[in-house]
């Protein structure tokens, strides 16, 4: 957990990056649901065939937090 300082609105982007790789024929189901799960969230899926009926998928994840006004939220 990490601890934050806040004196003005805060807002932090930033990415991540995973990795995984899949049986192929529960690829095309983990696609949708994971597109339909994350409405809120930009999603970029590179996807790449190999050989042995396996996707490989490399997601990039982009995020970002808006830390309210620490001041204004001990004091409304």
């Amino acid at each position: 957990m990490l601890a934050f300082t806040i004196s003005q609105n805060t807002i932090i982007q930033g990415h991540i990056i995973f990795f995984e790789i899949l049986q192929f024929p529960h690829a095309a189901k983990y696609m949708k649901t994971q597109n339909e799960n994350s409405s809120s969230i930009n999603v970029e899926k590179l996807i790449c065939l190999s050989h042995g009926a396996r996707l490989a998928f490399l997601y990039q994840i982009h995020y970002q937090v808006e830390m309210a006004n620490e001041y204004s939220l001990r004091n409304p």
